[in-house]
């Protein structure tokens, strides 16, 4: 006897990220005490297989743990490592909620930072035919200390018929400091 499943298709998604400053020629940073304010870019793609799946919103959840990424010796540190797996289910479930909160309010909304020591944020997209959409979000860092730290990020897609795609995240997170320009 067979026990039917359906296999998802295998969809990915890289995300760009600038300082939305265009006169800030110091990469990205921020001064303590202030939100980083990004311009974000995302292409979506089919990983693995054509898929007849057309995506109408993208939506994507930034983090930031409050933990510098960058360890004494000055090498990036595993700050997401032992935990990753939990983390990636923590912003999924985070990502799920905003979307459900949006389609069913039809506006952005805030999240709630729940205590955690990741600081995040939302962005929706429309993507283009292309698969390519814009936006733009702020990320509240204004409470981490001088330091280097990286963006983690996860993103899915709502087709036309209301399904939920998660998307592999193709790049890594940006990295950003604070400091005193």
């Amino acid at each position: 006897f067979f026990l039917g499943y359906i296999c998802r298709p295998c969809l990915g998604a890289e995300l760009y990220m600038f300082v939305s400053n265009p006169v800030d020629t110091s990469g990205m940073s921020v001064e303590p005490g202030f939100q980083l304010s990004l311009t974000l870019g995302m292409q979506w793609k089919r990983v693995l297989e054509r898929t007849a799946i057309r995506p109408v919103k993208l939506y994507c959840i930034l983090a930031a743990s409050s933990t510098p990424c960058f360890d004494a010796a000055g090498t990036r540190s595993k700050q997401f490592g032992p935990q990753k797996t939990s983390e990636i289910v923590e912003l999924n479930a985070k990502l799920l909620w905003y979307i459900k909160s949006d389609l069913r309010k039809g506006r952005d909304e805030k999240d709630s930072q729940s205590g955690s020591e990741m600081v995040t944020a939302f962005a929706r997209f429309e993507p283009a035919d292309s698969g390519q959409g814009f936006s733009a979000c702020l990320l509240d860092v204004s409470s981490f200390p001088e330091g280097s730290y990286q963006i983690k990020w996860l993103a899915c897609c709502v087709d036309d018929s209301g399904s939920y795609f998660s998307l592999l995240p193709l790049n890594d997170g940006a990295i950003f400091s604070v400091r005193k320009s």
